[in-house]
C-alpha cells in the first residue's frame, strides 16, 4: 500500500508513505516516511507504531537525528545547488528480538558547514522503547571491547585502499548499530571516511562476540535453521545476511555499495570491490557492460552460521546436505574466478546456484551465488 500527499512547506513536498506490514521487530511495526524536494533531495525514516515504547522511539529518532531541521534544511533549497539525501536501515526487519536498530545517514548539505555524510545511529529496547547502550549489550563489555578493538586492528588494511581520513582509533563506541553481519560502529567523518564522501564504518561480526552477548541475533555456527535460511536467501538472489542481489541493476547496486576503484577482470564480466561495510572483502560481479548483477562473491560472511575462515566443509555438507554439483578448484581456476584452490560444493535454488569453496584443509573461503545457466 502506497499513498502520496502534498505538504506544504516553504516549497511543496512530496510525502509519500510506504507500508511494510512484513516489517515486525518484537511487537513493534514500521512505515517508511519518505520525502523529496528540490535538488534531487529525498528523506526517508521510519516511523513505528505499537503503543508507548514506538512512540517513544519516533520521538527520540526525530529529536536525535535532527529530522525537523533536516526537513526545513530541504525545503530551502533551490534546483540547481547541492541537494540532501537522508536514507536508512532497520534490522532486524521481520525478526523477533528485545532490540530493533536503526542507522540513518545523511549526505550532501548539512546543518552546519560543507555539504560531508553523517551517521545517526540507534538501538532501542523493543519492549520499553529506551535507547540501549552498547555496553548493555555484553555479559563481559570489557572482553567485548577487547573483540572489537582486535577486530578493527584487522580491517585496517582491509580498507586502507578505500580512505581518505583513516584514524580507525578510539572506537566510535558511543554510535552503534546492529545489522545482519553484526555490530555496526559508525564514525564521524573527520576520524574515518571512504573515497566517495562517506563516514567509516566498522562490522564487528556476531560469531566472535558469541558467549560475551545477552542476546545473539545471528546464529554463531550451524545449526537446524540454517538450511532453510541460506535458501530462501538464495532463492531471492542473496546471499544471508549481505544486502546485494543477483539480477540487480548493475549501476545502482554499485552507486548503492559505493564503488570508487577501476573494475577486476572475471570471465565474461566484471569484478567489483565496493566500500559499503557490509560488503567489505566480498565482490559484486557483473556482465561485460555493467548493466546486471550476474554474481556476488563473498569472502566475508556469515551465511546463516555457516562462516567464512571458521566452519568447515564437512559442517556445510552436514546440514545442507548432499550438492547438487561438486568439484576441484585448481591454482589456475581459483586465480580466475577469486577463489581459493580447494573444492566448490553447490546446491541449486529456484534458478541460482549457491556456492561454498573451502580451502585444501578443508576451511570454508568464499560462498557464491550465481544463476544457473540458461
Amino acid at each position: 500500500m502506497k499513498r502520496s500527499i502534498l505538504v506544504f512547506t516553504a516549497l511543496f513536498l512530496l510525502l509519500s508513505v510506504s507500508a511494510c506490514a512484513e516489517n515486525e521487530p518484537g511487537s513493534l511495526t514500521w512505515t517508511e516516511v519518505v520525502l523529496e524536494g528540490p535538488a534531487g533531495s529525498r528523506i526517508s525514516f521510519p516511523e513505528f507504531a505499537g503503543g508507548e515504547a514506538a512512540e517513544k522511539i519516533n520521538s527520540t529518532i526525530r529529536a536525535d537525528a535532527r529530522l525537523d531541521e533536516y526537513i526545513q534544511l530541504m525545503a530551502s533549497l533551490s534546483e540547481g545547488g547541492t541537494g540532501l539525501r537522508i536514507g536508512h536501515t532497520v534490522y532486524p526487519g521481520p525478526a523477533a528480538g528485545p532490540y530493533v536498530s536503526v542507522i540513518l545517514s545523511a549526505k550532501g548539505r548539512m546543518l552546519k558547514g560543507r555539504p560531508s555524510q553523517i551517521w545517526y545511529a540507534f538501538v532501542f529496547d523493543t519492549a520499553t522503547g529506551e535507547r540501549v547502550a552498547l555496553d548493555d549489550l555484553f555479559t563481559d563489555p570489557e572482553a567485548a571491547h577487547t573483540v572489537m578493538e582486535e577486530t578493527a586492528a584487522a580491517e585496517e588494511e582491509t580498507l586502507s585502499d578505500y580512505l581518505e581520513n583513516r584514524e580507525l582509533f578510539p572506537l566510535p563506541y558511543e554510535d552503534f548499530g546492529l545489522s545482519p553481519a553484526g555490530i555496526v560502529l559508525c564514525y564521524p567523518y573527520d576520524q574515518l571516511s571512504t573515497l566517495s564522501g562517506y563516514a567509516g564504518q566498522i562490522i564487528v561480526p556476531w560469531h566472535l562476540l558469541a558467549g560475551r552477548m545477552t542476546y545473539l541475533p545471528e546464529a554463531a555456527e550451524p545449526d537446524g535453521n540454517t538450511r532453510e535460511k541460506t535458501a530462501e536467501a538464495a532463492s531471492r538472489g542473496m546471499i544471508y545476511s549481505l544486502p546485494a542481489r543477483v539480477g540487480s541493476d548493475a549501476e545502482t547496486a554499485l552507486e548503492t555499495f559505493r564503488c570508487s576503484i577501476d573494475a577486476g577482470y572475471y570471465p565474461d564480466g566484471l569484478a567489483f570491490e565496493v566500500e559499503d561495510a557490509a560488503m567489505t572483502r566480498n565482490i559484486i560481479v557483473t556482465d561485460g557492460n555493467a548493466e546486471k548483477v550476474t554474481g556476488i562473491i563473498a569472502h566475508h560472511v556469515n551465511c546463516a552460521g555457516i562462516i567464512t575462515g571458521v566452519t568447515g566443509r564437512a559442517g556445510i555438507l552436514d546440514v545442507m546436505g548432499d550438492p547438487d554439483e561438486s568439484g576441484e578448484v585448481s591454482e589456475s581456476g581459483a586465480t580466475e574466478r577469486l577463489l581459493t584452490p580447494g573444492t566448490l560444493d553447490g546446491y541449486t535454488f529456484d534458478g541460482y546456484v549457491l556456492g561454498f569453496n573451502c580451502d585444501e584443509e578443508g576451511v570454508l573461503r568464499a560462498v557464491t551465488l550465481f544463476r544457473t545457466e540458461d
